[in-house]
């Protein structure tokens, strides 16, 4: 047998080589001994040989600068492990309640991998579909037992920090992780590890091609990290390209795992990495192999789990309405054939025989949800007409990016129709835009004879500030106050493309989002009062909420739960409650299956819809928080309107150019 020479195993803890190599090499260690004694060899013999130098070069003292510094980072750690605390009593919550799923309910009958799987909100629209499958004894994580309390590791992933001191030399670097490792070891071990996921499969930030026995080290992170972490460090140019993070190995040797995962951009990598092959380039992967991993999920972050996606694949299931139209769906995908054409052999071969008997034939069932997916169409002549309408746009282009077309239709439909803009959006708007308006705002007030001075002292003041402002600084008020208007005119410009006038925006700029920063404070009484001001004074049939709840930076969210709990309240307080649609587009769009209903556009519709969305100057070419998707939103809305009308003409039903889609929220 071959031994691996002694040069490429120094290469290997060095962590320097690549992907390949280094699979390779730990793939021979697995089965040679001899190997793994060498390579245990030299790394005892390093530890020694660093210890030795730290002995003979003791650390200097740092600059009084540093100890500052390094009490502000003691600060900031302290808060976040007061978070993470929340966190962890939350996922014990959550299994105090019994939400859970074993790994056999979730990847099927025969998979061994001791994965579960819980949701930590209400079940999906679709009722949940009985599969034969235990369910699991719940235990609460983090629970008092009136023993020791367990030590816990609450990161759950390195947080990237930019290092502006000189780089540590290697031989430093390595000292600095392995005392990492140590202080772990001396604790007793990590008895309950707490972790998110990226969207490539990473845990901590063990990027693709992490390797099952890596340990505590500097990683450079993969250009998907940069791009989702680019909110938090406005723009993906101050993303640091590098960060400290756990390794896979010091990861599993957690007694407990936990993972929570939120969203439908989670979806796609929760699905490979519970019911996919272990693999080098998806670390979470290697869950799979741990004893006691437990994922916490909610509804959109499992959709796309065997479980709940396609549950009749794993045994006999209770055919609701809903999963009736999911199931016959799929396979006309699956057939590449229209409802209309499906056939008993195509039922059969994929395990929906017991659905067909349900119906007695398979034209009858092919009629049933043919005709179901037709009654969500609603052209014009079925839209409201006359009535009070408000369109709640979290930013001030929600509105014309998700509901564009259907607005147009409402107002040809001689609706009263008011848009509240919710937030100013004005942490949106790059600084050069700034610079423009005031140069233009100079031009005039020097060629019409306007007050100067005071426009000359707001460009002093505007410039002086931008002109020293670092990444990350809060804007001055002017600044901020320019940047609304810049807003503000952008989204009345849209609306008058669309045929409403500029009475029929209201700016409500809610205070939970007037922080200056990325991170938002909490809804609160204050938010909710004007929320519910405007809902009592319009008193409105029919209410459009953002329902896209993926968006990078939360406020979608966050306004949605103002939004409610004005509701409850007005509605509580004797106001009728009106008919709520949930609208998406900017992140992504509902399914048909989902829809509730289904707006055609026409292709000169569509392109007045992209043309109000031009009226956005500032978010048009590149915007300040594009998400995962990089391209422009009017791109965004050309396909996803322009594709969910081709999945209809796929499935066998009318043909249109392009539609919207819409969920009717139900009553709580």
């Amino acid at each position: 047998m071959r031994h691996i020479p002694e040069d490429e195993l120094h290469a290997y803890l060095d962590q320097g080589l690549s992907r390949s190599q280094a699979v390779e090499i730990e793939s021979h260690l697995a089965g040679c001994s001899s190997c793994r004694a060498t390579r245990d060899a030299i790394a005892a013999l390093r530890d020694r040989t660093t210890a030795l130098l730290a002995t003979l070069s003791p650390p200097r003292r740092l600059p009084p600068a540093f100890d500052t510094l390094r009490e502000q980072a003691a600060d900031r750690v302290s808060t976040r492990r007061r978070q993470m605390r929340l966190g962890v009593w939350a996922a014990s919550l959550v299994a105090a309640v019994g939400l859970g799923w074993t790994a056999s309910s979730l990847i099927g009958p025969g998979r061994t991998e001791s994965v579960a799987a819980r949701e930590t909100t209400a079940a999906p629209q679709v009722a949940a579909p009985q599969v034969a499958a235990p369910r699991p004894a719940v235990a609460v994580a983090g629970a008092d037992t009136g023993g020791p309390r367990p030590a816990v590791d609450r990161t759950p992933k390195a947080t990237p920090v930019r290092l502006q001191p000189t780089p540590r030399p290697p031989a430093a670097r390595r000292a600095l992780q392995k005392a990492r490792e140590d202080s772990i070891r001396a604790a007793g071990g990590i008895d309950l590890q707490l972790l998110g996921i990226g969207r490539t499969g990473h845990i901590g930030f063990n990027e693709p091609g992490s390797g099952v026995e890596s340990r505590t080290r500097l990683i450079t992170l993969d250009l998907v990290t940069r791009k989702d972490a680019a909110a938090d460090f406005f723009g993906e140019d101050n993303v640091p390209r590098e960060a400290v993070t756990m390794g896979v190995g010091t990861i599993l040797e957690a007694r407990e795992i936990v993972i929570l995962a939120t969203g439908e951009h989670k979806a796609h990598i929760v699905r490979r990495a519970v019911e996919g092959e272990v693999d080098h380039e998806v670390a979470a992967t290697f869950l799979q192999r741990h004893s006691s991993t437990t994922f916490y999920l909610d509804a959109a972050a499992g959709a796309r789990l065997t479980r709940i996606g396609t549950p009749w694949l794993l045994g006999p299931v209770e055919w609701t309405p809903q999963l009736t139209v999911n199931a016959v769906t799929w396979l006309s995908h699956e057939t590449e054939k229209a409802i209309l054409k499906l056939t008993q052999r195509d039922y059969a071969e994929h395990r929906l025989s017991s659905l067909v008997a349900a119906h007695g034939t398979p034209g009858a069932l092919n009629g049933l949800v043919f005709n179901a997916l037709g009654a969500k169409i609603r052209g014009r002549s079925k839209l409201p007409r006359r009535q009070q309408i408000i369109c709640f746009s979290p930013h001030p282009d929600d509105d014309v990016i998700s509901m564009g077309g259907i607005l147009r239709k409402l107002v040809e439909n001689e609706n009263t129709i008011t848009v509240a803009y919710m937030t100013s959006g004005n942490l949106a708007v790059f600084d050069h835009d700034v610079r423009r308006h005031l140069d233009f705002l100079s031009r005039v007030a020097g060629e019409r004879g306007m007050a100067e001075g005071a426009v000359s002292r707001l460009l002093s003041r505007v410039e002086e500030f931008l002109t020293t402002k670092r990444t990350g600084d809060v804007d001055i008020e002017e600044v901020r106050d320019i940047k609304r208007m810049i807003r503000e005119s952008e989204a009345v410009a849209g609306l008058r493309t669309l045929g409403l006038e500029e009475g029929a925006a209201r700016f409500l700029d809610l205070p939970f989002y007037q922080t200056g920063k990325v991170r938002k404070d909490p809804i609160g009484p204050a938010d909710v009062a004007i929320v519910r001001e405007l809902l009592e004074g319009s008193r409105p049939d029919l209410v459009f909420v953002a329902g896209d709840l993926s968006d990078p930076h939360g406020t979608h969210r966050m306004c949605k739960e103002a939004i409610d709990r004005a509701l409850a309240e007005s509605v509580a307080g004797g106001m009728p409650r009106p008919e709520v649609w949930l609208y998406r587009g900017a992140w992504q769009e509902w399914p048909v299956t989902e829809a509730t209903w289904l707006v055609p556009l026409s292709q000169e519709e569509l392109r007045l819809k992209i043309q109000a969305i031009f009226k956005h100057q500032s978010q048009k070419d590149t915007a300040p928080f594009p998400g995962p998707d990089e391209r422009e939103f009017w791109q965004r809305v050309e396909a996803r309107n322009k594709g969910t009308a081709a999945e209809l003409d796929r499935l066998g039903l009318a043909e249109y150019f392009a539609m919207e889609a819409y969920v009717v929220e139900e009553a709580r």
